[in-house]
């Protein structure tokens, strides 16, 4: 929705309240009207706007009132993963640019000084006021009495002269202009050549990607090429989902307890807990390599196990199931195995093997049946099947109450068949989720 002035952030500060309180009910004719009549029209269209995105921007930031738009909200980041990634900088000044409505800025200036720039005069206003209200709510919690010190400004972030002492996070737009969301970084709003000379020669900096960015295809002989050779990638998974892709440069690297040129996994959780599995620049150079190598099976083994999707994400599947002796299970894109359980479950879910056999609905629903199972969640890789037709199938006339949870997993062998797979969840893996029913497929 656009609006025709732009609302300052002691604007949105102000009405911080009307919009709680108008996030907390329905939305009825009545309450249009009521909020038209007591701010006029253009202000009451703002504060249902903000307020209709409460329980979204909540989801990314957690409690409280804050600021933002349909797009904003979209592209910022989830505040445990900001967390994360401010702990990897030092107590210096931090300038984040492309700073959005201020998701990481918020972290960042919880860590010490900030500078939040974005180009967009409301957007860069409404990171004001959620760098405000952000502030206001560690006071009210006591939590970290440092103050925040960090400020949000309206600049062009490829224009503004940055001190060379001065670390970077930048948030490239992946949705320039509007237009649909773009993964390649050469189409990045700055593009990833901009990015490249903001941060050359060795600066401190992160720099936040698409999941599915492949810099690869940006990358000739230059800056771009440099960042690869010279920083480390880093995909970031939470929820179950793979969050960004991250791209740490200068201290950032020690500070994460990876190497340049590498690239890693890292699962997060929100009490701050992680785990991490990295590779570093010899073994990065060698994945191709390594995919085409990796031992198959043709019969599914006694473990199955599924990698968290930050290892698919990063393309590091065959690197952490050589290094954990595990077998492939239709290729890197796919499921793996073993034949003992895993002393380290770590970026993992472990299931025990109870039936396998053909991908034959039917059949398997009968199974299921009549040993008083529940399939709590369809796993699918490489395949055409729709879990969520075989969750509904495998559920359907089977009452939940009682009956033992497993797991039932789709898969391809390399060649060609596709099979089925129950398993039982591995009771020295109880953090491991199982509740997405569509699973992200690829490596």
């Amino acid at each position: 929705m656009n609006f025709p002035a732009v609302r300052s952030s002691d604007w949105l500060l102000r009405h911080a309240e009307p919009i709680r309180l108008t996030a907390q009910k329905p939305i009825t004719a009545s309450i249009v009207d009521s909020l038209r009549r007591q701010y006029g029209s253009d202000d009451a269209s703002m504060i249902l706007s903000i307020a209709g995105l409460q329980s979204r921007a909540a989801e990314k930031f957690g409690p409280g009132v804050w600021m933002a738009t349909e797009k904003s909200i979209a592209q910022a980041t989830v505040r445990v993963v900001a967390r994360y990634k401010a702990a990897l900088f030092g107590p210096g000044v931090v300038y984040d640019l492309c700073s959005g409505i201020g998701g990481d800025a918020m972290e960042l200036g919880r860590r010490g000084p900030t500078v939040a720039i974005d180009c967009d005069p409301q957007i860069a206003a409404m990171a004001g006021a959620n760098l405000s209200l952000d502030a206001l709510d560690r006071d009210a919690l006591d939590h970290d009495p440092t103050p925040g010190n960090a400020v949000a400004i309206c600049a062009d972030a490829t224009g503004r002269e940055i001190p060379q002492e001065a670390a970077i996070h930048v948030d490239p737009d992946r949705r320039p202009g509007g237009k649909s969301r773009v993964v390649q970084p050469a189409s990045y709003q700055p593009s990833i050549e901009d990015v490249a000379r903001l941060i050359d020669g060795g600066r401190h900096a992160i720099v936040k990607l698409a999941p599915a960015a492949q810099l690869e295809r940006d990358c000739g002989a230059g800056l771009v090429h440099r960042l690869i050779s010279e920083n480390h990638r880093q995909w970031i998974s939470l929820d179950g989902s793979v969050r960004e892709q991250a791209l740490l440069c200068g201290n950032c690297i020690d500070a994460a307890g990876v190497t340049p040129g590498g690239r890693s996994a890292v699962r997060l959780w929100a009490d701050g807990r992680r785990e991490r599995f990295s590779i570093d620049a010899g073994e990065a150079s060698g994945l191709v390599e390594l995919d085409r190598s990796l031992s198959a099976v043709s019969e599914v083994p006694l473990y199955l196990i599924d990698v968290d999707p930050a290892v698919r994400a990063a393309g590091l599947s065959s690197s952490i199931a050589t290094a954990r002796g595990w077998v492939s299970l239709g290729g890197p894109s796919g499921f793996f195995g073993c034949g003992e359980l895993p002393s380290d479950q770590s970026l993992s879910q472990v299931f025990e093997t109870i039936w396998s056999g053909p991908a034959d609905l039917k059949r398997i629903k009968r199974w299921v049946r009549d040993n008083s199972l529940w399939v709590e969640t369809v796993k699918v890789r490489g395949t055409g099947q729709d879990p969520a037709v075989w969750t509904k199938g495998l559920r359907s006339g089977i009452p939940r109450t009682g009956a033992s949870v497993v797991v039932c997993f789709l898969g391809r062998w390399s060649g060609g068949t596709t099979y089925a797979a129950l398993g039982r969840r591995s009771p020295l893996n109880p953090l491991a989720s199982t509740t997405k029913l569509v699973d992200e497929v690829g490596n």
